[in-house]
């Protein structure tokens, strides 16, 4: 599930237990499915993208547009534009000198997969040898091990 995120999920969990309830009249047992609504808004709105500068996130800016950096702190694409006016500035949370050309669009949810998934396409490219290049099975898993071990 390459795009498959926590907003997803809650809007799927959410349209599937109305259509699965369509048909309850008790107002007790309606009182109780409106909970479960209630805890999954809750989890979704949990897991929503913010900017820790700023502090909007998806519900507050509709087309809010999450950076992430080097470091892996996120921000929002305007406070990027702002910060970074001269091309460089120190990152709002760690101090680390960051470039503005260095932050990218942020496709997963979590930040730290999104940093992960970046630092294992900058090692893709230097540690790029296939199973051909290899004279046996076993000098590839040993140099497909080496390279998790980074």
């Amino acid at each position: 599930f390459p795009q498959y995120n926590y907003r997803v999920f809650a809007q799927r969990r959410i349209r599937d237990h109305f259509e699965a309830n369509r048909g309850v009249t008790d107002p007790v047992v309606q009182r109780e499915l409106l909970k479960i609504v209630l805890l999954i808004s809750i989890f979704y709105y949990i897991t929503m993208r913010e900017c820790t500068k700023c502090k909007s996130n998806e519900y507050t800016n509709k087309n809010l547009v999450m950076m992430v950096n080097e470091c892996g702190h996120p921000l929002c694409k305007n406070c990027v534009e702002n910060l970074f006016v001269r091309n460089a500035g120190p990152c709002h949370v760690c101090g680390k000198t960051l470039r503005k050309n260095n932050f990218w669009e942020q496709v997963f949810d979590d930040p730290l997969i999104e940093k992960e998934t970046h630092i294992r396409r900058r090692l893709r490219k230097t540690y790029n040898l296939k199973k051909d290049d290899f004279p046996s099975l076993r000098e590839f898993n040993d140099y497909l091990e080496r390279f998790e071990t980074i």
